[in-house]
């Protein structure tokens, strides 16, 4: 029994420790660019963004600031190229993240 308690109270401080900056986001804004329509009537895109509060490092030690570019695939309508579209970023990851704003569609 003792094992168990001890096992769980290890995974419960894990799970906090794991949870402590998930819930650690940063407004920004980002540009939708670079419309392409796939050859399945899909269309894909990038959404490119600054995290200038990032704590996230790249493998040199050196702060990630951006710009950030990601690819967007399988949209069933076209967006509104050069739209600025606000997004939230984890800090401490900053290629995850979740829009804010709706998307233009043209």
């Amino acid at each position: 029994m003792k094992l168990k308690y001890t096992i769980g109270a290890a995974a419960f401080a894990m799970i906090a420790v794991g949870c402590s900056n998930q819930g650690t986001w940063h407004d920004t804004e980002a540009v939708i660019e670079n419309i392409q329509k796939m050859e399945d009537g899909t269309f894909a895109y990038s959404v490119s963004y600054t995290v200038s509060e990032s704590t996230a490092k790249n493998m040199d030690g050196d702060l990630i600031v951006g710009p950030l570019v990601q690819q967007v695939y399988g949209q069933t309508t076209r967006p509104k190229s050069g739209q600025k579209v606000t997004i939230k970023y984890r800090i401490d990851e900053p290629i995850i993240y979740k829009l804010v704003d709706k998307v233009e569609i043209e």
